[in-house]
């Protein structure tokens, strides 16, 4: 429970200011012809990208196939990651 509410109170205001200070985030073009930004190592950001496209343009699968796919494979990652500290702060202790 405290663990959301950190992340919650942590990434919300980056969220909400997003495209207040999108100008002070460096995007670059990637080689799949995207922006990337610091922005998409939250999983949260594909998500809502993906709910975006769906809901407000009425975009198909084909659309939201790589949101859809970063969405999972940060979870993963992020799964993994804490799966790893809580093994090792289990065995430290």
């Amino acid at each position: 429970m405290a663990a959301t509410l950190i992340g919650s109170a942590v990434f919300a205001p980056v969220a909400l200011f997003r495209r207040r200070f999108s100008g002070h985030i460096h995007a670059h073009r990637h080689s799949l012809g995207r922006d990337v930004s610091w922005l998409d190592i939250l999983p949260a950001r594909h998500a809502v990208e993906a709910l975006q496209r769906v809901l407000i343009y009425g975009d198909g699968l084909s659309a939201i196939a790589y949101p859809l796919s970063a969405l999972a494979v940060l979870s993963l990652v992020y799964l993994g990651i804490g799966v790893g500290l809580y093994q090792w702060l289990r065995i430290k202790t």
